[in-house]
Formats: structure tokens, C-alpha cells, sequence
């Protein structure tokens, strides 16, 4: 079992999940999703703080954002989200808490979350 606090930034224009957990930028691509509802994502960046441009642009670019001129070569979190984030009314930076438990079925590794955010909450299950 495994407890984190993260960021998720989300945005009215993408469904990418582009999250900071332990100080790293992971950015993922929803691929596609079956009849049942069963999604496949594509991971698109795993970078460290502080953030290249260039890695901004790629996460800007994953929340369907116009990339805007960046006034940096790199980025802290704190940078990003007050000079970026906050800045792009279609943005929102949204504190999380997971839980997390593993499993594995036979070859097949299996996650259980449930993820907080404010008073809702939601269990995910991931293989």
C-alpha cells in the first residue's frame, strides 16, 4: 500500500492527466477507450523540477492550451503554476491524495486507488 499527495492540473480542453508527484512532471495521453470503458493511456513526458521550456510547451500542449511565450528557460513548481497555470483561465491546479494498493494476478500487476480531492472521492483500478 502506498499514500501520496499530488497536483493535478487539469483543463477544460484536454483530458490528458498531467500530475506532479515527489517532484516530477508526469504527463500522460488518454489512447483510446473500449465499450466497456477501459482506457488505455500513453505516457508523453516524466521530467524533473525545475522544468525545461521545452517541457512546458509539451505540457501545455497535452492540456490543449495555447502556448503562450515563456519568459523562462526553466521552471519550479511554484513558477509554473503562478506564472502558467494560474494564468490560463482554461487551468487548475487541484491538490490530491491517493491511496494506492498493488496487486498481482497471475504475470498481470494490478492497482487499486482511491483518489481524494476536497470531499469527493473515486477508486480506480489499473492493470
Amino acid at each position: 500500500m502506498q499514500e501520496s499527495d499530488e497536483l493535478y492540473v487539469l483543463s477544460q480542453e484536454s483530458d490528458a492527466s498531467v500530475k506532479v508527484r515527489d517532484d516530477l512532471m508526469d504527463v500522460k495521453r488518454l489512447e483510446a477507450v473500449d465499450g466497456n470503458g477501459l482506457e488505455q493511456w500513453r505516457p508523453v513526458l516524466k521530467g524533473l523540477f525545475p522544468l525545461a521550456a521545452a517541457d512546458v510547451r509539451t505540457v501545455l500542449h497535452a492540456l490543449g492550451v495555447s502556448i503562450q511565450k515563456l519568459a523562462r528557460e526553466a521552471y519550479t513548481l511554484e513558477q509554473l503554476l503562478g506564472e502558467v497555470v494560474e494564468s490560463d483561465p482554461a487551468l487548475a491546479a487541484v491538490p490530491v491524495h491517493k491511496r494506492r494498493v498493488h496487486y498481482r494476478v497471475e504475470d498481470c500487476m494490478a492497482e487499486l486507488s482511491e483518489v481524494t480531492a476536497g470531499t469527493r472521492s473515486a477508486r480506480t483500478i489499473a492493470v
